[in-house]
């Protein structure tokens, strides 16, 4: 068994980036060991209500990354934003670990902002990535870090297919079920999917949104304003969101760039298709990846309200297109993004971090995810 110890910026081991690594212990394949570094902000949001944890766990966290910085000879799994005292770290870490870099980071030199430091800092980060192991889960972060010098490559989101899967009987609805789910705020396109809603009327159609943000007043707002609208609270257990997905028709991710940030995958898309639903996404760096437009979904423009609703009425009309892309869903969520296939990729990783002798990493298309049946 091997011992891999995880650090980032914020709790991991809840987090769906976990999964493959949870799965792995289940095996008895590793042990992992998780901490953070972004003790301030854990320190606000314990104290805001927005973390459970203790506050000893800060304490807990302080004496981790203490060990780790004098320590040696151990499995790193780190990952960071283009921090500026991480970049000293992390080279720190390099130097005395077995260190993998963990993340979709799209690693974009504009995306320093350090001012007049802003040059040496890239320097820092751009040893740091010199020849380091690095594991990203979308292929334009792999191929970033690749052009810093990295020995990068790719493994993506994984979702467990045998529990998101379709429901064996789906009942006839009378009204035709449009879901979001995700953080209700203006980057994943609420606002574009509350103009749609006002602008036309939705005969047999309603939406559910599913989670929780910024936003949540507007959507009861137009609720309250009669519109066939539903909100549900944020749903942290999965069994409970796969129920959710079973008895909806079709999901909705109109996600737009806002302020430099963008979707850069869209995990909620690979759930959905899990569960045989078709998806329609904004055209956003991820989800063009992940959805194939007129097989398993529709891409539409970000931005684009007359998009939107011309792609739910496209798909509300025609049942027979909703299942054959849920089929086409499910097929490429069991061949790309099986929780089990990916697991595998991981512990090549591990097993290849804990040789030091071994001649280097795998290459990038050995990593890609494996076949399996529907």
């Amino acid at each position: 068994m091997y011992e891999v110890f995880c650090l980032t910026p914020i709790k991991t081991e809840h987090r769906t980036a976990a999964d493959p690594w949870k799965y792995l212990e289940k095996q008895g394949k590793v042990k992992m060991r998780y901490g953070e570094f972004r003790l301030f902000h854990q320190f606000q949001w314990i104290l805001r209500g927005k973390d459970n944890s203790p506050l000893s766990r800060i304490f807990r966290n302080i004496w981790y990354l203490a060990v780790l910085l004098v320590s040696r000879d151990r499995i790193v799994l780190f990952g960071s934003e283009p921090n500026r005292i991480m970049a000293l770290i992390a080279n720190r870490l390099k130097a005395r670990h077995r260190c993998c870099y963990v993340g979709s980071w799209p690693w974009e030199c504009e995306e320093f902002r350090y001012g007049w430091l802003g040059p040496l800092y890239r320097r820092i980060w751009r040893r740091f990535f010199e020849g380091t192991v690095c594991v990203s889960m979308t292929r334009p972060a792999a191929d970033a870090l690749t052009s810093w010098g990295a020995r990068a490559f790719y493994i993506p989101w994984s979702v467990d297919t045998h529990v998101f899967r379709p429901a064996e009987d789906r009942p006839a609805r009378e009204a035709v079920c449009v879901l979001f789910v995700g953080e209700l705020c203006e980057l994943k396109g609420i606002r574009v999917i509350l103009s749609a809603i006002r602008s036309s009327k939705w005969l047999n159609i309603r939406f559910v949104f599913v989670g929780r943000g910024r936003l949540e007043a507007e959507i009861r707002r137009a609720a309250e304003e009669g519109h066939p609208v539903e909100l549900r609270s944020f749903i942290r257990n999965p069994p409970e969101m796969v129920r959710v997905m079973q008895d909806s028709d079709m999901l909705i991710l109109p996600s737009i760039r806002l302020r430099g940030m963008e979707e850069k995958f869209g995990m909620v898309l690979i759930e959905a298709m899990a569960c045989g639903l078709p998806v329609i996404a904004s055209d956003c760096i991820g989800p063009r990846r992940v959805v194939e437009h007129g097989r398993d979904g529709i891409l539409i423009p970000q931005n684009d309200e007359v998009a939107l609703r011309e792609a739910i009425f496209t798909l509300a009309k025609d049942p027979e297109r909703r299942m054959e892309m849920g089929r086409n869903g499910r097929r490429k969520a069991v061949e790309q993004y099986d929780l089990k296939n990916l697991a595998s990729k991981w512990l090549e990783v591990i097993e290849t971090l804990a040789r030091p002798e071994a001649p280097g990493l795998v290459s990038m298309e050995s990593c890609k995810p494996g076949s399996a049946a529907v």
